[in-house]
C-alpha cells in the first residue's frame, strides 16, 4: 500500500462512500503513447478529456512529453472509475504504472487541462529517467505536475 500524504490517505476501490457521503479521489498513472507528440491523437484526447472531466466536475493535469502521458484525475470515485476504466481501454497509450487511489479531501487542482512539452531536469522525464516509472514517488509526481500546470495555464 501506498504511504499517503497529509491529508490524503490510501484506499481501495470500494470505498466510494462513507455514511451516504459522496468521497472524492485522486489517481494517477504515466503511460507510454503509441504516437509521437504532436500526432492529431492528441487533439483527439484533449477534446474527449476536456468535453469529459468538465461533464463529470473532474480536476486534474494531463501532461503529455515526446513519449508519456502522466495524468491526475480528482473526482467523485464513481466518475474517477468510470473514467479510468475508459483510459485502461484506450489503445492509444499503455499504461507503464496506476498508483492505487486515495481519498481527496480537498482537491489539488483547481480545473482540468492539459499540457505539453520538453521537460528541463526538474520534470517528470528527469523522475522517469533517474528513477524507474515505478519507483517515483506518488507525491513528488503529483507536485511536479502541479507546478507544470501552473507553469502552462
Amino acid at each position: 500500500m501506498l504511504k499517503p500524504g497529509p491529508g490524503i490517505r490510501a484506499i481501495c476501490p470500494r470505498h466510494i462512500s462513507a455514511n451516504g457521503i459522496v468521497l472524492d479521489i485522486q489517481v494517477v498513472y504515466i503511460s507510454l503513447a503509441l504516437h509521437p507528440m504532436g500526432h492529431p491523437s492528441d487533439q483527439e484526447i484533449l477534446q474527449q478529456s476536456d468535453a469529459r472531466c468538465r461533464a463529470l466536475g473532474m480536476t486534474g493535469f494531463l501532461f503529455r512529453t515526446g513519449r508519456y502521458f502522466v495524468q491526475v484525475l480528482e473526482g467523485t470515485a464513481r466518475d474517477v472509475w468510470t473514467v479510468m476504466t475508459a483510459i485502461r481501454r484506450d489503445p492509444r497509450h499503455d499504461i507503464l504504472r496506476e498508483w492505487p487511489p486515495v481519498l481527496a479531501p480537498q482537491r489539488t487542482f483547481d480545473g482540468w487541462s492539459m499540457g505539453y512539452g520538453p521537460l528541463d531536469r526538474d520534470g517528470v522525464l528527469f523522475m522517469l529517467s533517474k528513477n524507474c516509472p515505478f519507483d517515483t514517488p506518488r507525491d513528488a509526481l503529483v507536485d511536479q505536475l502541479l507546478r507544470i500546470s501552473a507553469s502552462q495555464n
